[in-house]
C-alpha cells in the first residue's frame, strides 16, 4: 500500500493532563500497571477520535506512550545508563516567546553492555492503533545514528569499542522493529532524524563529529543506516522527517537546508520528506530543486510552537511559492514538528492543536486539490481554464511532443522516442483519445486507449496512456483527463482498462491509484531500457457500470 495522503502531522500530541498524573502516580508505585494502561488506552483513543474528526488522513496513537519521541530505545533494550528525560531534552534551546532554556547533558548517560532487546519497541503502540482506526495508521521510529548521543568515547569502549560498532547493534533492533510491525500490518513508518540539521550549527557539528565521524561520514555512512532500516522495512511507505529541534516551544538551531540537501534529499530511500518550514529559521525553499521526483515533499508549514493559527491564505501562498520549484502535484502540507515531542508537550492548548490540525486538512483539499503526486489523493479536481475534447489531427504536433518529453524522463515508457503521427493513430482507438486544452487551444494534456487483443473474448479490455506536459502538471489535469476516458470507455461498453507503470514513477502510480485503479502485481526484469533491467507495475480498472 503506498500511502497518497497531501496532508499530514509529524506524530507526536499533547498528553492529557490525567495522562501525565498518571504517568507520576505510575512511578511513585502507586498506580499499578493494568490501571495505568486503562488511563493510557484512553488517552490514545482520545486523540485517535480527535484526528479523525480534524480529518487527518493519517494518524497516530500522538506517541502518548513514550517519554520522548527517541525514549523507546533504551525503555526496550539494556544496556544504558543515565538515560531520564534529560537524556532526551539537554542543550540550549531558543524561544522568542518562552524564553531561552539550557538542559545539561547528564553526567552518567551513556551505552555501558552490549544491548539487549526485551521487548518490541512500538508493536503495542500499532496494534492498539490499528484495532482503532480505519485511517493510514502511521509509527515513528528514531534514525539510528540519532543515538549516537547515547555512545561515548568515555563511557562506553567497553561495551562498543567505537561507534560503528554501536550503530551495528542498533541498526538491527530497529531493522527487527520495522519488520515485526509490517509484519502486524503497518504500511507508514517515519525515521525521525533531527540530528541531521544539527549538523549545520558548529557547536553541535562538533559535538557529533567527537563521537569518531567526520561530517561528510554523517551524511553519508549516516543515511546508508536509515537506509539498512527502511530496506528492512519495506514494502511499507517510510517518512522521514527533519527540523531543528522542538521542545517545550523552544528549538536548537537555526540554517538553511543547502549544505546538507544533495547528501540527505537524494540518497535517502524514504517516500515522503517531512521537512521543517514554519518560520525564517529553516530558510527559503531552493533546496527542494534538490529532491528527487519519485520522493513527495511534506511541508511543515503549520507550526507546532505556538498557537496562532495559520490562515488557509498564507499556506496556500506558501504552498504555491514552493510549487513554482517542484510542481505541485509533488508537494503535501504538514506540520513542522510533533506537538509533543517529549511528555512535557509545547506551549499550546489541545485546542490549538485541533485548530491547526483542521487548518492543515482544509488547506490540502483546497489547494492540493487534483495535484495527485506520489503522495495523491485529496478531494476533488480544479482544472479551471482548461477544457477536454476529442483528439483530433490537428493536435497531432503537440500530442507526440508531450509523448516525447515523458519519454525523456526515462520513467514513462520502454520507448525512448515518439513514433509518428500515422504510427501512433494506427495503434490507438479512434473513439477513445482525449486532449486537455487551455483557453488558447494549447494542448497540456492527453490521453487514449489502445487494444489489447484481437480475440473476442478481450473486446472490452483496453490499455491506458495518460502524458500531462510538466507545465501543465499540479493543477488535476491528469485526474481530469483518466476520469474523462473512463466515463467513454464505459459508455462504449468497455469493462476493464489496464496499464503498466514503472515502480519509479510514483507520480503515476498514485494518480492511477486516485483514479480506480489497483495494483495487480509487479512483473519482475519485463524488458530492458539502455541496457538496464526494468520491473513493470500492472495496474487495471473494472467498471462497475458496464460488463
Amino acid at each position: 500500500m503506498v500511502v497518497t495522503a497531501r496532508a499530514e502531522h509529524v506524530g507526536s500530541l499533547l498528553r492529557p493532563a490525567y495522562l501525565l498524573d498518571a504517568r507520576e502516580r505510575r512511578e511513585a508505585g502507586a498506580l499499578d500497571p493494568a490501571a495505568f494502561k486503562r488511563i493510557e488506552d484512553r488517552a490514545v483513543q482520545e486523540v485517535i477520535a480527535l484526528q479523525e474528526e480534524a480529518g487527518c488522513p493519517i494518524v497516530t496513537d500522538g506517541e502518548l506512550r513514550r517519554d520522548s519521541f527517541q525514549s523507546e530505545l533504551t525503555a526496550a533494550v539494556d544496556g544504558f545508563e543515565g538515560y531520564g528525560m534529560d537524556a532526551w531534552l539537554w542543550g540550549q534551546w531558543h524561544s522568542d516567546v518562552v524564553g531561552d532554556l539550557r538542559v545539561e547533558r547528564p553526567a552518567d548517560l551513556g551505552v555501558v553492555a552490549p544491548l539487549r532487546r526485551r521487548r518490541s519497541l512500538a508493536a503495542e503502540e500499532f496494534t492498539y492503533l490499528r484495532a482503532h482506526t480505519d485511517r493510514v495508521a502511521k509509527v515513528t521510529l528514531p534514525s539510528p545514528t540519532l543515538f549516537a548521543n547515547l555512545w561515548s568515547p568515555e563511557r562506553s569502549r567497553e561495551a562498543y569499542p567505537t561507534l560503528d560498532d554501536f550503530m551495528a547493534d542498533v541498526v538491527a533492533i530497529l531493522s527487527d522493529e520495522a519488520r515485526e510491525l509490517v509484519r502486524l500490518g503497518c504500511t507508514y513508518l517515519q525515521l525521525d532524524a533531527p540530528h541531521y540539521p544539527l549538523l549545520l550549527d558548529p557547536g553541535w557539528r562538533a559535538f557529533y563529529e567527537a563521537r569518531g565521524w567526520p561530517l561528510e561520514r554523517w551524511l553519508g555512512y549516516g543515511v546508508e543506516l536509515d537506509n539498512a532500516v527502511i530496506s528492512a522495512g519495506r514494502p511499507a511507505t517510510f517518512g522521514f522527517h527533519l527540523c531543528r529541534g522542538n521542545q517545550r516551544s523552544r528549538w536548537l538551531v537555526s540554517g538553511d537546508y543547502e549544505p546538507i540537501a544533495a547528501p540527505i534529499f537524494q540518497r535517502v530511500g524514504a517516500d515522503r520528506l517531512l521537512l521543517e518550514y514554519d518560520d525564517e529559521r529553516s530558510g527559503g525553499f531552493e533546496p527542494l530543486r534538490l529532491v528527487p521526483d519519485d520522493k513527495l515533499i511534506v511541508l511543515g508549514l503549520v507550526t507546532t510552537k505556538t498557537p496562532r493559527l495559520e490562515t488557509e491564505e498564507e499556506l496556500e501562498a506558501r504552498l504555491r511559492e514552493a510549487g513554482r520549484r517542484t510542481g505541485m502535484e509533488r508537494l503535501a502540507i504538514g506540520t513542522q514538528c510533533g506537538f509533543a515531542t517529549s511528555a512535557l508537550g509545547n506551549e499550546i492548548q489541545v485546542e490549538d492543536e485541533r485548530r491547526k490540525l483542521e487548518v492543515l486538512v482544509r488547506t490540502a483539499e483546497r489547494v492540493l486539490d487534483g495535484a495527485a503526486g506520489p503522495g495523491g489523493g485529496a478531494a476533488g479536481v480544479d482544472t479551471t481554464g482548461v477544457r477536454i475534447a476529442p483528439m483530433l489531427p490537428e493536435h497531432a504536433e503537440q500530442v507526440l511532443e508531450i509523448y516525447q518529453v515523458g519519454l525523456d524522463t526515462g520513467n514513462a515508457s520502454f520507448e525512448t522516442a515518439a513514433p509518428s503521427w500515422e504510427r501512433w493513430d494506427a495503434g490507438h482507438l479512434p473513439d477513445h483519445r482525449l486532449v486537455a486544452l487551455d483557453s488558447d487551444g494549447r494542448v497540456l494534456g492527453w490521453v487514449a486507449l489502445s487494444p489489447v487483443s484481437d480475440r473476442c473474448v478481450y473486446a472490452g479490455v483496453a490499455e491506458e496512456s495518460v502524458y500531462v506536459h510538466p507545465d501543465a502538471r499540479g493543477r488535476g489535469i491528469g485526474l481530469a483527463l483518466l476520469r474523462a476516458v473512463i466515463a467513454s470507455s464505459e459508455a462504449a461498453g468497455l469493462w476493464t482498462l489496464q496499464t503498466g507503470i514503472f515502480p519509479e514513477n510514483a507520480v503515476s502510480l498514485a494518480l492511477h491509484r486516485r483514479a480506480g485503479f489497483r495494483v495487480v502485481g509487479t512483473r519482475r526484469r519485463v524488458g530492458q531500457r539502455h541496457g538496464r533491467w526494468r520491473d513493470v507495475v500492472f495496474l487495471e480498472r473494472r467498471s462497475a457500470a458496464a460488463g
